[in-house]
């Protein structure tokens, strides 16, 4: 997904930057904490598969929650939604995944230069499970709220607001 967003936002042939991907998998991981690469990675692929699904004909609450189904003049009442612009609506990577909001939903990957901030503070005066909390909480926001401002979704809207 990361460089789905390089390629749209810098053009054909553009990349992640490798480098702080590498820092931000190292930070992902400090403090043994051995739970949150990989439930970030699954949270990404989960994203995808949603998509891929078109969400859910059938979601916890037994209601629909179909990819971009919280527009206004969709009839779900579950969702608010605010002064959404349909005309934004962008497509990313080979799965042509729609993205409702694509500048909010790629602004959310700054919620991860928090957590690699955390990582590099060299002074903690708290234990590691209180560092871990605070990087997972971080990293919680900006795939949720990606997820979100890229789907439109009962569930997106869930993970950003429980």
């Amino acid at each position: 997904m990361l460089d789905d967003m390089a390629v749209y936002f810098n053009g054909a042939g553009s990349e992640y930057d490798p480098e702080y991907y590498d820092q931000l998998q190292t930070c992902l991981a400090k403090y043994d904490d051995d739970l949150l690469p990989s439930s970030q990675d699954n949270a990404w692929k989960g994203m995808l598969d949603y998509f891929n699904a078109n969400g859910t004909s059938h979601d916890y609450m037994n209601q629909t929650d179909y990819w971009g189904g919280c527009t206004p003049d969709t009839p779900n009442t579950r969702c608010d939604v605010g002064d959404y612009k349909e005309d934004t609506i962008s497509y990313f990577g080979d799965e042509n995944m729609i993205i409702y909001e694509p500048c909010n939903y790629a602004s959310n990957l700054a919620y991860y230069h928090s957590a690699t901030r955390i990582c590099d503070y060299p002074d903690w005066s708290v234990d590691n499970d209180q560092i871990n909390g605070q990087k997972r909480a971080f990293a919680t926001l900006a795939m949720g709220s990606a997820m979100w401002h890229g789907s439109h979704t009962y569930l997106g809207t869930a993970l950003i607001t429980t």
